[in-house]
């Protein structure tokens, strides 16, 4: 597993949120949701690198989270029906491309190297982006993303 450390810029995204329970996205709920996000991304007009998708979780307690799916948009001029926008800021990610089916397990290698290289969790807001290539079918193939992971050095 390749793990590198890269900044990414502040960037703004179109698409869809899904809030619920580990359990309900452990049941498939965000796959689907992923599914049908791919059947509209036509719809966003102004998208900055149509071959990616992105995921975005914001976890809420210990038991739910918030997870967008989005494009990144140029800008936010036009909003389609049903879709929502959000600003992420920059920020440094520890990050590893993956496919497989035990994405748990690539989590625990980039959690433990952070630990072993002088990197601290960075995730008052943002605990983890992905990104998925546009042709990935979520209700049939096998996981295949990248992984970002936000940290800080330690000080």
């Amino acid at each position: 597993m390749e793990i590198s450390v890269v900044t990414r810029s502040a960037f703004k995204g179109i698409g869809v949120k899904w809030s619920g329970t580990y359990e309900q996205a452990a049941k498939g709920e965000i796959r689907t949701v992923h599914q049908k996000f791919r059947n509209e991304l036509d719809q966003i007009k102004n998208r900055v690198n149509p071959n990616i998708i992105t995921g975005l979780s914001y976890h809420n307690d210990a038991n739910s989270f918030t997870y967008y799916l989005v494009a990144e948009a140029e800008n936010l001029d036009f909003i389609p029906e049903g879709m929502e926008t959000i600003s992420v800021p920059s920020y440094t990610f520890v990050t590893s491309s993956y496919e497989g089916e035990q994405v748990h397990e690539a989590y625990t290698q980039l959690h433990q190297w952070i630990e072993q290289n002088g990197y601290i969790l960075d995730q008052d807001e943002l605990h983890y982006l992905e990104e998925y290539p546009v042709d990935y079918n979520p209700l049939t193939d096998h996981p295949h993303l990248k992984i970002h992971i936000p940290v800080k050095e330690k000080e």
